[in-house]
């Protein structure tokens, strides 16, 4: 089902919407009316398909678009896979067209955390970091938590990262590196 950015203004008040993880549903930001989101049920976005050799890739999306924003006029550069932004000039949500999008997506499936969830799990994350930098915290504290529409592909696969560092730790009156 093709999105366009005017499906996410309310139809009560005209503000925007966005997705709510907590009420599965589209909430106006300005007056904070629950919009149910229609879906067919048929398709089990959880599910995992097989590989298609068969079939024809689709064509490459541009690595760069200009988007102009509906709600305010605004000019806005997408980049990459992205399907979804925020306007910059009024902050307002943008969603690339049908006809601009290089593979159809046969599912989307819902975020699962509400932005404040997310914080507190980022945040957690960056203090458990060893030998990270001392103001990691404090810089992802200060970045912007953005939710992103993008396709992902996922294949079945075992990694190995190994990496290096040094730090200091001190133990009695001695520090050990």
């Amino acid at each position: 089902m093709a999105v366009a950015q005017a499906d996410l203004l309310c139809s009560a008040c005209g503000g925007q919407c966005a997705y709510s993880p907590r009420a599965r549903a589209l909430v106006c930001e300005s007056c904070g009316t629950e919009h149910t989101i229609p879906h067919d049920g048929a398709t089990d976005a959880a599910r995992e398909s097989a590989y298609d050799g068969s079939a024809p890739d689709a064509p490459i999306r541009e690595t760069e678009q200009v988007h102009s924003c509906e709600t305010c006029g605004g000019s806005v550069v997408i980049r990459g896979a992205a399907l979804s932004e925020r306007c910059s000039y009024c902050d307002g949500p943008l969603v690339r067209q049908l006809e601009d999008v290089g593979f159809e997506a046969m599912a989307l499936i819902p975020f699962q955390e509400e932005e404040d969830v997310a914080w507190r799990n980022a945040l957690s994350w960056a203090a458990a970091r060893v030998a990270a930098p001392k103001d990691l915290v404090d810089r992802v504290s200060e970045g912007r938590m953005a939710t992103l529409y993008a396709p992902f592909f996922t294949f079945d696969s075992t990694d190995l990262v190994d990496y290096w560092g040094t730090y200091t730790v001190k133990r009695g009156k001695s520090r050990v590196r």
